[in-house]
């Protein structure tokens, strides 16, 4: 089995509308498998206008 870690934000790019995002996955030992970085779009959630 495959554990997600979770995220961890490191940077907001505002004029992007994008998150850096430091992640990591463990199996089920608690080692890590997979450790890098995501690039996420912060999308407009729906009716509001507005973006988060």
């Amino acid at each position: 089995m495959l554990q997600l870690g979770g995220a961890e934000v490191l940077e907001k790019v505002s004029e992007r509308s994008e998150l850096r995002l430091k992640t990591t996955c463990r199996n089920q030992r608690g080692e890590v498998v997979v450790d890098g970085e995501a690039k996420v779009k912060i999308m407009e959630s729906e009716g509001s206008g507005k973006r988060r």
